[in-house]
C-alpha cells in the first residue's frame, strides 16, 4: 500500500511539473524601489544565466499591468565600462508587428494586493521592445524591434523605468485605441526608477 502511494505522488509530481503551471522561479533579488504614491514595487532579481524584472502590487486595491512587462517599460543594460549593451534601434533589428486586439486584451492582467507578475530573461533570449514616434499634426508610428540578450556576466547594470514619464509610454493608448480596447482605469501607471550597478572594472561577480 505504501508503495502504491508512493508511486501515484511520484507520477502526481511529474504531471505537475510537465502541466506548465508552475509559477517561474524567483531569481535573487538584488534591487527593489517602490512607486512614488506607493501602489506597487519595482525589483530587479539576478542569477547566473538570467535576470528577472517583477512588479509586485503593494496597494489595498486590484490594479492592472501588462504581464510581459514591455509596455510601460524601458530597460537598458550596460557592461562594467558603462557601454550600452542594449543596441539603438536600426531597420536590421525592426520586425513585424502581431499584436491583435485579442492578444492585447490577454496581455492586461490583474493583480490583486500582494500578487506579482514576473518577466524571466534568460541570456540568449530574444528581447522584444517597441519604439514610439510621436510627429507633426497629430501623426505617430510605432516601431516593434528586438535583440539577443547577452551573456548574464557581461551585464553590470541595468537602467529600469517604469510609468507615464517614458518615452515609449503613450503606445499602450495608441495601441489599445487601434484595437479599439477599452484601458482599464486601474491600469497601472506609477513612476518607479530602479538602476542597480553590482560590479564595476576590476571587481568580480
Amino acid at each position: 500500500m505504501l508503495k502504491r502511494i508512493a508511486i501515484l505522488s511520484l507520477a502526481l509530481g511529474l504531471l505537475t511539473q510537465c502541466s506548465g503551471n508552475r509559477k517561474p522561479e524567483q531569481l535573487p533579488i538584488i534591487a527593489t524601489e517602490k512607486a512614488e504614491v506607493g501602489e506597487a514595487e519595482l525589483s530587479i532579481a539576478l542569477g547566473k544565466k538570467a535576470f528577472q524584472l517583477i512588479l509586485k502590487n503593494t496597494s489595498d486595491e486590484d490594479i492592472v499591468v501588462d504581464k510581459k512587462l514591455e509596455y510601460m517599460v524601458e530597460m537598458v543594460l550596460y557592461d562594467i565600462y558603462g557601454n550600452k549593451l542594449t543596441p539603438s534601434i536600426s531597420p536590421a533589428n525592426t520586425i513585424v508587428d502581431d499584436e491583435t486586439r485579442g492578444s492585447f486584451a490577454q496581455r492586461m492582467v490583474v493583480l490583486k494586493p500582494g500578487q506579482s507578475v514576473i518577466r524571466t530573461i534568460r541570456e540568449g533570449d530574444t528581447i522584444y521592445d517597441y519604439e514610439y514616434h510621436h510627429g507633426r499634426e497629430g501623426a505617430s508610428s510605432i516601431s516593434r524591434y528586438c535583440y539577443t540578450c547577452p551573456p548574464v556576466h557581461q551585464i553590470a547594470r541595468i537602467r529600469l523605468e517604469y510609468g507615464e514619464m517614458i518615452w515609449n509610454a503613450p503606445l499602450v493608448d495608441v495601441k489599445a485605441g487601434l484595437y479599439d480596447y477599452p484601458m482599464p482605469d486601474n491600469f497601472f501607471r506609477g513612476t518607479i526608477s530602479l538602476h542597480p550597478r553590482w560590479a564595476r572594472p576590476g571587481e568580480k561577480r
